[in-house]
């Protein structure tokens, strides 16, 4: 995966602040390399008794182990019925998973702050982006997930001419960045390695504001009849845009139109999931 000066600011982004620390025993026989770093995450929460949604954003601290490959992170999560749970997951160990192609890990139950009980606590983190998630469910009610403001979306978009429907082709190389206010309920896109036709050349970075947000049971829906990069040009516009993510936000799909292609997306937050 060939990481440009985009994605390089995502990440710096994405961690707030990293902080490297090396521990060893008294007798300096051991070292480990510690990565202690705060990150802007989404919660999406969905009550299983009502069906509702929320939508919130908070932050998570985490402490990587590099050296021994483990995690432990403190976390909070708004849910349906105006409450706060705020947690800690001890120090948990991270296997590598080939066929997901990122690591997991898995910390089981862990009792909350105000005595909750937050159930089947797990996730993924790749460690080529940066981007973590992770999962939990509270007491036997709230079905929650946590993914990274700015996740780098692996993708697929696949082009069809509008004039000939012959010319066609399919780019694995575009990124979606999406990035929700929560406060205007709008966000802002960016597409890196831009491009709606064979043989085009590559834009380096495209980027879109303001794009309507509505929260769904399963994650997130943009739509708009018509999307204006934030250059002004009517080059790059995109028209009958939708994208909806699934899964609580770890999937995403949609379609636009742009110079005379129809264009349709499938992309996720992790690269196993577009195989």
């Amino acid at each position: 995966m060939t990481i440009n000066k985009s994605i390089i600011t995502l990440l710096l982004c994405t961690a707030l602040s990293i902080i490297s620390v090396s521990c060893g025993d008294d007798n300096g026989s051991s070292s480990h390399k510690i990565n202690k770093f705060t990150s802007v995450m989404y919660n999406h929460v969905i009550d299983s008794k009502t069906g509702d949604a929320t939508f919130s954003v908070t932050s998570t601290h985490y402490v990587y182990d590099v050296t021994a490959v483990t995690i432990s992170f403190e976390a909070e999560a708004k849910l349906t019925n105006g409450s706060t749970v705020v947690f800690e997951v001890p120090t948990t160990q991270m296997t590598y998973n080939s066929n997901l192609v990122c690591h997991t890990f898995n910390a089981g139950d862990i009792t909350a702050e105000g005595g909750e009980i937050i159930k089947n606590v797990r996730g993924r983190a790749d460690l080529r982006t940066g981007v973590i998630y992770y999962a939990f469910e509270v007491e036997d009610r709230y079905k929650a997930v946590t993914t990274p403001t700015l996740p780098m979306y692996y993708s697929k978009v696949h082009a069809v001419s509008n004039e000939d429907n012959s010319l066609e082709t399919t780019f694995s190389e575009q990124h979606f960045t999406i990035v929700i206010n929560q406060s205007t309920m709008k966000a802002n896109m960016v597409i890196n390695n831009f491009a709606a036709e064979d043989g085009m050349a590559w834009v380096d970075e495209v980027s879109y504001s303001d794009i309507p947000v509505e929260i769904t049971a399963d994650g997130y829906r943009l739509k708009a009849d018509e999307v204006t990069d934030d250059d002004k040009t009517d080059k790059y516009k995109l028209t009958d845009f939708f994208m909806e993510f699934t899964e609580q936000g770890l999937k995403m799909s949609g379609s636009y139109e742009c110079m005379g292609y129809s264009l349709s997306v499938s992309a996720s937050m992790f690269y196993s999931a577009l195989e």
